[in-house]
């Protein structure tokens, strides 16, 4: 399937409904994973979750770009072992068009090098495949309340294997300005324009403006490339996960469909 082909196909379908108040509308969810036994666990474990339905499911990369076009979900869980074409592949052509799903990768052990690629593709939150169900509605309830969402176990190990980041950090933050770099850690460490703005003392806007400037001047395509960066270079401590915020899942799911 080409590029062009996938954004003439994607002229013919109009923009996914949004998330309605009241939970009216449910999480729509489309699986892109090439093993059979794992794929059915994930639609299993999907199923189970409140307000969400897999609409579509995918063993191939053309596949899963074919499901997204015609079934619009809302999400995508996307496996960083898909071919034809690869997962970094299919994330570019997603971010093409217009109306794109939120895209949480499926990561694996030993895959440092694809697991960057596709933070740099664009991609919305990484979880590791071995990671329980509750930490996977964790992972999707970040990604659909636009958050950036990184799997402590695929961060570390992205760390471990990242072992030119403190040698190129100075000279890296040398582009940015004292305002900048501020402005580059709130953000990385989870803060909204306001919530920076407010800790920063400047206003929303003036938090946008720097994010711009923070994001071209470092090459960054994405909140999470963002917060890659800043891991790598030691600006802010590694995600950990809670095994309580599994009890506030339902809440803060509900306060996305609001």
């Amino acid at each position: 399937m080409r590029l062009d082909d996938i954004e003439m196909a994607h002229q013919t379908f109009s923009a996914p409904a949004a998330l309605q108040v009241g939970g009216s509308a449910p999480i729509r969810i489309v699986i892109a994973e090439p093993q059979w036994l794992v794929r059915k666990g994930l639609v299993a474990v999907v199923e189970k979750i409140d307000a969400c339905e897999c609409v579509g499911e995918a063993a191939m990369g053309a596949q899963a770009l074919e499901a997204v076009l015609r079934l619009r979900p809302t999400l995508l869980l996307l496996s960083l072992g898909i071919a034809e074409p690869g997962c970094t592949e299919v994330i570019k052509a997603l971010r093409q068009i217009s109306d794109t799903p939120k895209i949480l990768v499926l990561s694996q052990p030993r895959a440092e090098a694809s697991a960057r690629e596709a933070l740099r593709a664009g991609c919305d939150g990484f979880i590791d495949k071995e990671q329980s169900g509750e930490a996977l509605e964790q992972a999707m309830h970040e990604v659909l309340a636009g958050r950036p969402f990184l799997d402590p176990q695929v961060s570390r190990r992205l760390l471990m294997n990242a072992d030119e980041g403190a040698e190129r950090g100075d000279s890296l933050l040398d582009v940015l300005t004292k305002r900048e770099r501020s402005v580059f850690i709130h953000i990385a460490d989870g803060h909204t324009n306001r919530s920076a703005g407010e800790a920063l003392h400047i206003s929303a806007k003036t938090v946008e403006k720097h994010r711009a400037l923070v994001m071209q001047k470092l090459k960054l395509r994405s909140a999470l490339d963002l917060r890659m960066l800043a891991l790598d270079l030691g600006l802010i401590e590694r995600p950990t996960f809670d095994a309580n915020v599994h009890n506030a899942v339902g809440h803060r799911i509900a306060r996305v469909l609001t």
